[in-house]
């Protein structure tokens, strides 16, 4: 779940440290299923992110990923 991957892991949402391969979760996605389980996206550097929707693997800027999933707390880290 998006909404618990980095749970008890150390996060943050300071954007300008960001590192190719972190775990972006954000609290609530889009769509029904968003709103339960959050959302989750790689980043894959160059300020893109690549994740898994409906329709298939997509990639976009993390400032549009962010307005689209950012209804709550939206970090980054590493899950482990």
């Amino acid at each position: 779940n998006g909404n618990s991957i980095l749970a008890g892991y150390a996060t943050s949402s300071d954007w300008a440290n960001i590192k190719v391969g972190q775990i972006i979760s954000a609290q609530y996605g889009s769509g029904s299923a968003g709103a339960i389980y959050g959302h989750t996206g790689i980043y894959i550097g160059d300020g893109k992110v690549m994740d898994s929707i409906s329709s298939g693997i997509r990639t976009s800027s993390l400032t549009d990923w962010i307005a689209e999933n950012g209804r709550g707390w939206v970090v980054y880290g590493w899950p482990w």
